[in-house]
C-alpha cells in the first residue's frame, strides 16, 4: 500500500473515532470498542515509530484513551453483568 493511501485511511480512521466519541448518542458499548481500536492505535503508533521526540505527546493520549477504555468497561459491565444477578 502506498504511504499516502495508508496516511489518509489512517486520518480518515481518526476522524471516524473523533467523531464516535464526541457522540454523545452513541452506545457506550461502541465507544468502548472504539477507546480500545485507539488504544492499540497507539500503543502500535509507539512501538513502531522511531522518532521518540514526536511520539512523546502520544502518551498523554494513550493514557486518556486507556481511561476512557477502563471507564466505559467498568460501566458496561456493570450493565451486563449486573443484571444477570
Amino acid at each position: 500500500m502506498p504511504l499516502t493511501s495508508y496516511l489518509r485511511l489512517q486520518g480518515t480512521a481518526e476522524l471516524v473515532f473523533a467523531l464516535v466519541l464526541l457522540a454523545w448518542f452513541i452506545p457506550k458499548k461502541i465507544a468502548w470498542i472504539v477507546s480500545a481500536l485507539s488504544c492499540l492505535e497507539l500503543l502500535f503508533i509507539l512501538f513502531f515509530s522511531p522518532q521518540f521526540s514526536i511520539t512523546f505527546r502520544d502518551l498523554g493520549v494513550l493514557g486518556a484513551a486507556f481511561t476512557l477504555f477502563l471507564l466505559l468497561f467498568r460501566d458496561f459491565s456493570k450493565e451486563t453483568f449486573g443484571r444477570m444477578t
